[in-house]
């Protein structure tokens, strides 16, 4: 890992930071920063939920309405939880931990982009990969950096 540093008008942010930070989030067990000083304001993190069962038990119907609200997404009920939905819940996790953390740097572009690469068939074990971008990049191409290290790490 090579630590990431973001200066911002106020403050710098570094990678490690953000890793602390998203360790904090209860449904997240293992995260790890794999950050490349060759992606100039990115950073990167491969994290593993602890029990992904448990969040379908802790996502409400009201959880659902407000993530459709601000997200402006289709989500259906709760007993037809899907991939699709925890990947919505965990992207709606991460940027509620770092927009608050991270408002000093509103004056940047940030972007996340957030990609699960591997689960089992209960979806009782899930990977995914967090993208976050702190410059002027389109989300497709943080996207395609993202299925870069999915590949790699789905190899492994």
């Amino acid at each position: 890992m090579r630590e990431i540093i973001i200066e911002g008008k106020k403050n710098i942010i570094k990678s490690s930071f953000i890793k602390e930070k998203i360790n904090l989030i209860s449904e997240v067990q293992i995260v790890n920063d794999i950050s490349s000083k060759n992606k100039d304001g990115l950073m990167f993190f491969d994290c593993k939920v602890k029990d992904i069962l448990s969040i379908k038990d802790d996502l409400g119907e009201d959880d659902i309405e407000q993530m459709q609200d601000e997200d402006d997404l289709e989500i259906v009920a709760i007993d037809s939880f899907n991939l699709n939905q925890i990947s919505i819940y965990l992207k709606h996790l991460m940027e509620l931990t770092l927009m608050d953390m991270l408002e000093d740097f509103l004056e940047l572009d940030i972007k996340t982009y957030l990609e699960i690469y591997d689960f089992n068939h209960d979806f009782s074990q899930m990977k995914f990969v967090i993208g976050i971008a702190f410059d002027d990049i389109s989300i497709l191409k943080l996207r395609s950096y993202i299925n870069d290290y999915t590949k790699v790490l789905s190899a492994v």
